[in-house]
């Protein structure tokens, strides 16, 4: 068994403030660079991108959020290079620590429209399904892919925790 640790640590932290700017393009640093990482590490999206990618069977993630454009791309091109392949993607009810925002809907939708879905035939988009269960926070992050590899972390995909 093969086991790697992976993190995500940003060049800059960026405020909550700067983390909607930033979806609409800006950027709000909130510190110096770390002077271990001075252009950050990001290996959380390192392994899990080639994951992805290399899915033959069936790509699980229960999430806390999704809304990262990233991660459906790649899930978006595995579904088109394997015709075998069926993703499922689990979320529920906003955390009730979280401050409540249409934000997060609409940031969700937008990565399903034009991200996950996009340029998929209706066949393609028969073998993903995204589930809700709106009476359960879902705050775990897990990724399972066809009983090779697994990921359970901190890293919600999205791209605050990618970044």
């Amino acid at each position: 068994m093969h086991v790697q640790s992976a993190r995500t640590l940003p060049a800059f932290n960026i405020s909550s403030l700067g983390s909607l700017a930033e979806m609409a393009g800006a950027r709000i640093p909130s510190n110096r660079p770390l002077s271990y990482a001075a252009n950050g590490l990001f290996e959380v999206k390192e392994i899990w991108r080639p994951a992805i990618g290399q899915a033959r069977r069936y790509i699980y993630i229960e999430d806390q959020a999704f809304h990262s454009r990233e991660v459906f791309d790649w899930i978006n091109q595995a579904v088109r290079l394997n015709d075998d392949l069926h993703v499922i993607l689990l979320i529920g009810l906003v955390d009730p620590n979280d401050t409540p925002s249409d934000a997060e809907t609409k940031f969700i939708r937008i990565a399903v429209n034009n991200h996950l879905v996009k340029g998929l035939t209706p066949d393609q988009i028969d073998r993903i399904g995204l589930f809700s269960d709106r009476n359960k926070v879902i705050h775990s992050k897990t990724t399972l892919i066809d009983d090779v590899w697994a990921m359970a972390g901190s890293a919600n995909s999205m791209r605050r925790s990618l970044y």
